[in-house]
């Protein structure tokens, strides 16, 4: 007879597991509940509206512009409008949310128009797809009160121009 019991060495018999072996396994499966309920949000947040939306897929879903502010611009001779566009987004992480955006637009002469198309003939001739929509010339022009290059808003001071 042996002196050690022979029922540990049999090859059916589980492995007693310890305490720290217990916990790294239960870390794991937290760990990996966890990594999932964060990773699917940060999935759809990374995916493109284009590639879920056909209407943005398509080129963009225009945002319609207040009549008033149309109004102002058409009236308008020597100063730039200020025009607000308000439109929706929505986040991975967070539910549909109205976003307010304003943009500053400028009435131009006609001799100023001709010159815009003269120097931006791209923009209307559309040479190789370089703009995705038509150009339409409706003798104004708006930009952005965004800085390109600090990302920080501007006003438009009428008293100094």
């Amino acid at each position: 007879m042996p002196a050690h019991a022979m029922a540990y060495e049999d090859p059916g018999t589980p492995e007693e597991q310890s305490r720290r072996q217990f916990l790294a396994n239960a870390t794991l499966a937290i760990g990996g509940v966890i990594g999932i309920v964060i990773a699917v949000p940060c999935a759809v947040s990374l995916i493109p509206e284009s590639l879920i939306s056909t209407e943005k897929s398509k080129g963009g879903v225009w945002t319609p512009l207040p009549e008033s502010d149309m109004a102002a611009l058409q009236k308008s001779t020597d100063a730039p409008v200020k025009m607000n566009i308000a439109f929706k987004f929505q986040d991975g992480y967070l539910p549909p949310a109205d976003d307010n955006q304003s943009v500053w637009a400028i009435k131009l002469s006609p001799a100023q128009a001709a010159a815009f198309q003269k120097n931006r003939a791209d923009l209307f001739a559309n040479p190789g797809g370089k703009v995705d929509y038509p150009a339409v010339n409706m003798s104004f022009v708006i930009f952005s009160s965004i800085c390109p290059h600090l990302g920080c808003k501007y006003e438009w001071n009428t008293g100094e121009k």
